[in-house]
């Protein structure tokens, strides 16, 4: 089941939920952020902040030409960092 939080002025874009897990995504795009998606450390923290109150996965999908590359955040951000604290991250079932 997932949520779309239409004009998110939260912290997250969507909220995915299925059986014993929960995402909550930040959407960018690469045409906004360029290749390397900054994302400012206070909406960093928010995203991670509220994914760690309810237990789910705080994870950043960046938006490119013909492809998402999904990112879960793995620690706080206190700066513009050129690698943020993040790692790949792919889904448990994809279909096709």
């Amino acid at each position: 089941m997932a949520f779309r939080v239409a004009g998110s002025l939260g912290p997250a874009d969507l909220v995915a939920l299925k059986s014993g897990q929960c995402l909550l995504v930040q959407v960018k795009t690469e045409a906004r952020l360029g290749r390397n998606a900054q994302i400012s450390p206070a909406e960093w923290n928010a995203l991670r902040d509220t994914a760690h109150l309810c237990g789910g996965l705080p994870i950043v999908a960046v938006v490119g030409f013909r492809r998402v590359d999904w990112w879960q955040l793995i620690g706080p951000k206190e700066r513009v960092m050129k690698r943020p604290p993040w790692v790949r991250w792919r889904a448990d079932e994809v279909g096709g």
